[in-house]
């Protein structure tokens, strides 16, 4: 029977033959006859079966094993906000509206010939033929004839409706505070020296 566990053990490995062994041990202790009293002497056991390390309570501890190692490790860039202080340009816009143009006059000044004024008057002469007085209507000059200044009032454009581009503020101007990632370092390889636990 201990071949057999022997060879299932050495198949199965270190802990598969421990529990091979335990489920003997278990086998062997319920196949043996029951004690009466009075036949035998009683006996105490005790069975004890761990799996794994072998850890005695007497032995010390061992303590793990550290060494110290150069790794290559990339450091990513570094970089800080920085706040700068900006104009921004009024922005316009070209606007078009309908407008009426008043007409434009002008003054001209020409010389003017004004003709002499004649009218006719009454006037009293001595009329030899009949040796009295008479009354006689005469045509007589009142204003002789001479230049004048005529100012007159003359439309050089007519009034009418124009289209006229305006240009219109639509955003102020202003300053404005805008933030913006300023380089500090940049990203770059480095070597440091790490304690890695071996064993």
């Amino acid at each position: 029977m201990f071949g057999i566990l022997n060879k299932i053990g050495r198949n199965l490995g270190k802990k598969a033959t421990l529990l091979t062994l335990s489920a003997a041990a278990f086998a062997g202790l319920g196949m043996a006859p029951t004690a009466q009293a009075g036949d035998r002497p009683k006996f105490d056991f005790n069975f004890d079966i761990r799996i794994g390390d072998r850890h005695d309570h007497d032995s010390r501890r061992c303590e793990p094993v550290y060494q110290e190692r150069t790794v290559k490790v990339w450091v990513p860039a570094q970089y800080r906000t920085v706040c700068d202080r900006r104009w921004i340009e009024p922005v316009y816009e070209t606007r078009c509206e309908r407008v009426y143009i008043e007409p434009v006059y002008e003054m001209r000044c020409e010389k003017v010939w004004i003709p002499e004024r004649y009218e006719y008057r009454q006037t009293r002469r001595f009329d030899r033929a009949c040796g009295r007085f008479v009354e006689v209507a005469e045509r007589v000059c009142v204003a002789p004839g001479h230049f004048e200044e005529v100012h007159t009032r003359v439309c050089v454009r007519e009034g009418g409706f124009q289209e006229v581009h305006k240009k219109v503020c639509v955003r102020e101007g202003r300053f404005e505070t805008i933030e913006r990632q300023e380089l500090v370092c940049e990203g770059h390889w480095e070597y440091r020296t790490e304690r890695v636990r071996v064993g």
